[in-house]
């Protein structure tokens, strides 16, 4: 008795073998591929939401690298700070979830001082060197503070800065110290 010919004269039709999955396989591999996914899904977003928090973080580490690049080398105090809603000038009042402004501070005050005209940059006026826009709401940033002064030999007003996702279960930490040096710290500012 051959069980291989016997199997095939049973799944035939009309001497032709039928290939293909039987329902039962087809209702396995389904159930398999639902369970990898529902295990899978939860974790992918996770790591969107980090891939988030590292990006946002690059981009504002990039803006006081900058920032701190353009005071060392042009010997121009030069300050960071959270902007307003419009993005013409620094907020102390809201957080930096609005965007920031990075400018040459003639008189090193920390503010933004411009006469409202649109001619940028003029004598006694200080100079708007590039602006950020506000970020999405999937991310909010506290700090510790809203401005970051930058002197002329790159030290900097010391802060701390939270990067916080939506529901606050996940953040990063960056420490800025006087000397201009960023670290990372696994305590955080209330997202």
């Amino acid at each position: 008795m051959d069980i291989t010919r016997d199997y095939q004269q049973f799944f035939s039709i009309k001497g032709k073998v039928i290939n293909g999955f039987t329902l039962i396989e087809l209702m396995i591999v389904v159930a398999v591929v639902a369970l990898l996914l529902t295990v899978g899904i939860p974790s992918f977003s996770s790591v969107i939401k980090d891939n988030r928090q590292t990006t946002l973080l690059n981009e504002f580490n990039s803006f006081f690298h900058y920032a701190r690049n353009i005071a060392v080398t042009q010997g121009e105090y030069v300050t960071l700070c959270s902007r307003n809603t419009e993005g013409t000038d620094c907020d102390s009042t809201s957080d930096w979830d609005d965007g920031w402004i990075v400018f040459i501070d003639i008189n090193h005050d920390g503010d933004l001082d411009d006469n409202g005209d649109t001619t940028l940059c003029e004598s006694g006026e200080d100079c708007v060197l590039k602006i950020h826009e506000a970020i999405d709401n999937s991310i909010s940033i506290s700090a510790s503070s809203l401005v970051v002064k930058i002197n002329t030999k790159g030290f900097t007003s010391a802060s701390t800065f939270t990067f916080c996702d939506s529901d606050g279960t996940s953040f990063k930490t960056k420490i800025l110290s006087k000397t201009g040096r960023w670290s990372s710290s696994s305590t955080h500012l209330s997202c």
